[in-house]
């Protein structure tokens, strides 16, 4: 399920069973709503047989991918990863949250178990290797950025030296503040 920023939401079991589930959950500043953004959404992401091949050991299917509020963009896909498979250590310009489903995913920082999750900060190198003798599949989240100015329209918001938007009155906040330490 997706709730798009001041969605009202909940959640109720409806069987005898607890129901386990994992949220992200981001803050920011209010903005102003920019057009054409993820909507409240229930989406499929299993993958069985009738899905496809699996090319060189790899297969992913999209879940979902749009801008939200408060992101340029909010990426999700399934992937099943072949035994053997993998990729090389990688660097994205964005953050990553990977939820292994089933099988064992070997990384840069050890083994990776159904129900791990594996977080890769923007600008680190993250990379994984099925060495496990059935096929592993994980659900990938990449949080691309807060949106710039140009994409939205809160007043007095503008980019910091490393293109990070500082809304006008966290940037005066923040100004107070380090005058305060001086």
């Amino acid at each position: 399920m997706y709730y798009p920023a001041e969605f009202p939401h909940t959640l109720t079991t409806v069987s005898d069973q607890p129901a386990n589930y994992l949220m992200f959950r981001w803050l920011a500043d209010s903005l102003s709503r920019p057009h054409n953004v993820l909507g409240f959404e229930r989406f499929r992401f299993c993958m069985g047989q009738s899905e496809g091949p699996v090319d060189e050991g790899f297969r992913a299917l999209r879940v979902f991918d749009g801008p939200t509020t408060h992101l340029r963009k909010l990426h999700c896909h399934a992937s099943t990863l072949s035994p053997g498979a993998g990729y090389k250590p990688h660097e994205d310009d964005h953050d990553v949250a990977i939820v292994v489903l089933e099988g064992e995913l070997s990384t840069l920082g050890g083994t990776a178990q159904p129900c791990d999750i594996i977080l890769c900060p923007a600008g680190k190198p993250h990379g994984m290797r099925n060495k496990g003798k059935e096929g592993a599949r994980y659900l990938v989240f990449e949080f691309h950025g807060i949106r710039t100015t140009a994409e939205h329209s809160a007043p007095g918001a503008t980019p910091s030296r490393n293109g990070v938007v500082i809304p006008g009155r966290w940037k005066q906040r923040l100004l107070r503040f380090l005058r305060r330490k001086r």
